[in-house]
């Protein structure tokens, strides 16, 4: 892939996390890029510690590699201060889904990486907003709570709805009890 197309598509993934609604032209250019429409697909969200302006080039390096010698041809892309990674999926594959993920996570700690990983689901293309919304806030969660490793938003259970509330206010919720 050349780098002007790579670029093309890195933007076109953080387009597509970023839009809750997908246009007709997304669905075309989807299919262009090698995405079937309905297939499930597994979303993570990388989110390192601390990672110096150098680190950057090495992370995005050992995710993009990683990803390659899975066989996935999507790109990596940065978002919001981290990393997206999509993988095509089955629903008899998610486990086999967060074992790559994990294997991913313990590369990156090997290398010096230390990072949240959170994961979700998307049954099909056009719910990449919601799954992309929920690997950042699994992930979120576990970093504000010194927790480093790879966790699936679904696992979360109770605890998702405080994904969906400001660390401050729930601070300040515990202080005032």
């Amino acid at each position: 892939m050349d780098g002007l197309n790579n670029k093309s598509n890195r933007w076109f993934l953080r387009n597509l996390a970023d839009n809750p609604s997908m246009s007709e032209i997304d669905l075309i250019k989807a299919t262009e890029i090698g995405l079937n429409l309905d297939q499930q697909l597994s979303v993570a969200f990388i989110k390192f510690n601390r990672i110096t302006d150098e680190e950057v080039i090495k992370g995005d390096y050992l995710i993009s590699q990683f990803m390659l010698n899975e066989g996935v041809q999507l790109p990596i892309t940065e978002l919001h201060q981290g990393w997206l990674a999509i993988m095509p999926t089955s629903a008899e594959y998610c486990d086999d889904s967060m074992k790559r993920w994990n294997q991913l996570h313990q590369k990156l700690l090997a290398y010096g990486f230390h990072c949240t990983i959170g994961v979700s689901d998307a049954k099909e293309l056009k719910v990449i907003y919601k799954a992309v919304s929920q690997a950042r806030q699994s992930a979120k969660f576990h970093r504000d709570n010194d927790r480093n490793e790879v966790i699936h938003y679904n696992s979360l259970g109770i605890a998702q709805l405080f994904t969906h509330v400001d660390n401050n206010e729930i601070e300040s919720f515990v202080v005032s009890i």
